[in-house]
């Protein structure tokens, strides 16, 4: 949460100190991710719930304003 909270704090000096932390968790969330989760979405759900699972994802992404979010990180960077 820490973390969260220092990378949307707009604050250039804080955002480029606390980047190589946060892509360190998201390095760990993402190989947590392929070793356990993907897998056991493969062999535990059916072809129309994973295809269920993924729109609800993409609703979702659209209503939190991902890409919006991303973009807004890049320009604290430029």
């Amino acid at each position: 949460k820490e973390l969260l909270l220092q990378l949307t704090s707009g604050d250039r000096a804080t955002l480029v100190a606390v980047i190589p932390r946060f892509a360190g968790f998201l390095r760990e969330h993402m190989q947590l991710e392929e070793r356990v989760l993907f897998p056991f979405v493969e062999r535990t759900l059916d072809a129309a719930t994973k295809l269920r699972v993924q729109r609800e994802f993409d609703q979702i992404d659209a209503r939190a304003g991902t890409a919006e979010a991303f973009a807004s990180y890049e320009r604290l960077i430029d």
